[in-house]
């Protein structure tokens, strides 16, 4: 996850400025879908796939970034380590698992 850490200044004007990135960007970065990761080239053959995820925990969703064919893909399970796929055709995919 991405943190935003406020340095000690005595300069008033550079302390308001990191309160106002604080308060504008502090709401973004705490949405679940911020905390992800990319998974770039996933090869999918026509059926049930399980590959691993790399988040050391169990994701709450992932969406698909990119993919080379005309497939329909869902979701069949998810563990901390795992994430298992039906593709509906062979296709090549990046995804966006958080």
């Amino acid at each position: 996850m991405i943190f935003f850490r406020k340095t000690n200044i005595i300069d008033r004007s550079v302390s308001n400025f990191q309160d106002n990135v604080a308060n504008s960007f502090g709401p973004l970065l705490k949405l679940p879908i911020v905390d992800g990761i990319l998974l770039t080239g996933i090869v999918l053959a026509t059926g049930s796939n399980q590959f691993a995820h790399n988040l050391a925990r169990q994701p709450i969703g992932w969406m698909v970034a990119d993919l080379n064919a005309a497939a329909t893909i869902y979701r069949t399970a998810w563990t901390d380590k795992t994430l298992s796929l039906t593709a509906s055709a062979p296709v090549t995919l990046n995804l966006w698992v958080f």
